[in-house]
């Protein structure tokens, strides 16, 4: 069995650097400007990504290029990394990012997969204990611990780990043509539900559900470990229901399974996203009463399973079209939201016999 030595990030890496400060514009008067709303999906599309005013010295100094790690260090991101495989010529990051650049002892993709850890989540979330907004500093990553597996073993490592990504992207994919391809059964059974050709009866959401839509459950991350488990957002992006075989843990009290414990049909809407195309996309809970919660990025819908079939009304808030519907009321601040009253007075339609539990 190997040993391999257990060193701090800053033994490794040439520099670890704050952003530069600067207002982003689509002008080009200097360099593109990476930002955290750049990085979506573990892809930045350069092409999107705004311009901004930077003198020589700052440019120099905050200058991107293959194998720098930029990190998150504050918001509902916080700790989230991108490894930069190829950039312009002339890009520099922003001031809520953090820059890792590896030395010479280490491979930056080996250090990119060590930053998806659990190990790596552990130690942030220590880290960021105990303060009013979870954050990350320069600091707290140069203190960061990991093995140092000799250069030939790291590239071992990187190949199987990127193989293995690899196949998880093209299972994304797949699951997402299959999402597209019932979205398309959808339209061709019912029509879409935002020109409603065959004129059904429209209703708000809040007129079928059982109870008051609400917000899920708050916990810190260093409160996560074992318990019931708890959907988060990227959950509802997995597959036609939600499945909670990978979620993170949490020991609840009875009050709090009272307020947040899903019940079968329960339908989660997204309610906040750094990115508008997030919010509002939903999922349906097929499981056990109260063996699993939700999270407070989302938002809860219960129907009244004796008036909709909740399958059939997740597949209807699936539609793009019916989206439109639900995002028409979004807030944007620093992120986009919807919230309750929006969702509630969303109006899917009724397809006779369809929607009913027969």
């Amino acid at each position: 069995m190997n040993f391999w030595p257990i060193i701090q990030l800053d033994d490794v890496c040439s520099s670890v650097d704050y952003g530069h400060t600067a207002s982003a514009t689509t002008e080009p008067v200097g360099p593109k400007f990476l930002r955290i709303t750049d990085i979506q999906d573990g892809q930045v599309d350069w092409q999107t990504v705004p311009f901004c005013e930077c003198k020589p010295a700052d440019e120099a100094s905050s200058r991107l290029k293959s194998g720098d790690i930029v990190f998150a260090r504050t918001g509902a991101t916080t700790g989230k990394s991108f490894l930069i495989q190829a950039c312009p010529d002339r890009a520099v990051f922003a001031s809520y990012l953090i820059r890792v650049r590896a030395g010479e002892r280490v491979l930056p993709a080996y250090l990119a997969h060590f930053f998806r850890t659990p190990s790596y989540w552990a130690q942030i979330s220590r880290s960021s204990r105990g303060a009013a907004q979870a954050g990350v500093n320069a600091t707290s990553l140069k203190s960061l611990e990991l093995p140092l597996p000799p250069l030939g073993e790291q590239r071992r490592i990187v190949a199987i780990l990127d193989a293995v990504t690899a196949l998880r992207f093209k299972r994304r994919a797949a699951l997402d043509k299959l999402d597209q391809l019932a979205q398309s059964i959808f339209i061709e059974m019912f029509g879409d539900p935002l020109e409603n050709p065959k004129r059904w009866p429209e209703i708000p959401l809040g007129a079928i559900a059982a109870t008051k839509p609400n917000n899920g459950l708050f916990r810190t991350n260093d409160e996560y470990g074992v318990g019931l488990p708890v959907v988060w957002v990227q959950e509802l992006f997995r597959g036609h229901q939600i499945e909670t075989q990978f979620s993170r843990r949490v020991n609840a009290t009875r009050r709090e399974i009272e307020n947040y414990g899903l019940k079968y049909g329960d339908i989660l809407f997204c309610r906040s996203s750094l990115k508008l195309g997030g919010i509002g996309y939903n999922n349906v809970y097929l499981g056990k009463n109260d063996a699993a919660l939700f999270e407070c990025h989302l938002i809860r819908v219960s129907p009244d399973l004796k008036q909709v079939n909740p399958i059939f009304l997740n597949a209807l808030f699936r539609q793009p079209s019916q989206r439109l519907r639900v995002i028409q009321n979004a807030k944007t601040v620093t992120m986009s939201t919807i919230d309750q009253a929006g969702l509630a007075r969303a109006s899917p339609k009724r397809c006779n016999g369809l929607s009913i539990v027969q």
